[in-house]
């Protein structure tokens, strides 16, 4: 858990254990999670300092841009970053294939998207619509914006300026300090626990970050300034 009131951290602290059969207890400074759709914050964040270095504004219309993708029907009306990362593009879900078991079935977003893309359902801005989707559209954007992938974007415009170490979209050549201090899940299993394999996240805009309590205030706080109540 991490509290911050405007600049400052009011409080750090963890709860439980890392590794059950250990007992070890949670660092929030030190130990790592998946933070699922809490990577959508950082997305949307990565994805305006993308577009506006390149020109692209909120409300421009990206159905050229999005040519590439088999997006279907065609949207009759513009379709743009606003619509993207405010849910509100018009996708349907598609929860199955997101993630892989093994790091070599790992794709980029760009054939991810050509295989995977669901489709519209209604046009956009006419509802919201909560979908892993848009958020990953968004990302697409921002790498074909910049040329790179990313997970690589993420760390130049805001993992690295905000000293973010050990937060990171990549799923694979991890940052040691994310290595060293990601958790993993445990079930029970007859009188013990046994850990569930690590999965890999290919739609890593919507929900594939790691990143500890610690590194999630760094947004909202300067370390110069902070007060740790432990």
């Amino acid at each position: 858990l991490v509290v911050v009131r405007g600049r400052e951290v009011v409080a750090l602290r963890g709860y439980g254990t890392v590794d059950p059969r250990a007992g070890t207890p949670v660092d929030p400074a030190r130990h790592v999670f998946r933070i699922g759709s809490v990577s959508k914050p950082l997305t949307a964040t990565t994805v305006l300092r993308v577009a506006g270095a390149h020109g692209l504004g909120l409300h421009d219309d990206l159905r050229d841009l999005l040519a590439p993708l088999p997006v279907r029907p065609a949207p009759a009306e513009p379709l743009t970053l606003h619509h993207l990362l405010t849910q509100g593009a018009g996708f349907n879900e598609r929860l199955f294939g997101q993630h892989v078991t093994r790091a070599g079935d790992l794709r980029s977003l760009d054939e991810y998207l050509r295989r995977h893309l669901p489709p519209r359902f209604i046009e956009p801005g006419a509802v919201i619509a909560y979908n892993d989707h848009h958020t990953v559209l968004a990302g697409w954007v921002a790498e074909r914006l910049a040329g790179a992938r990313f997970e690589a974007l993420a760390e130049q415009e805001l993992l690295g300026p905000l000293g973010m170490a050990a937060t990171t979209f990549r799923q694979t050549d991890l940052p040691p300090v994310v290595a060293d201090g990601m958790t993993r899940s445990w079930r029970r299993s007859g009188d013990g626990w046994r850990p569930y394999p690590r999965d890999f996240v290919i739609t890593t805009p919507a929900a594939g970050a790691w990143s500890s309590a610690a590194d999630m205030a760094k947004g909202g706080v300067t370390t110069s300034n902070s007060r740790i109540v432990q």
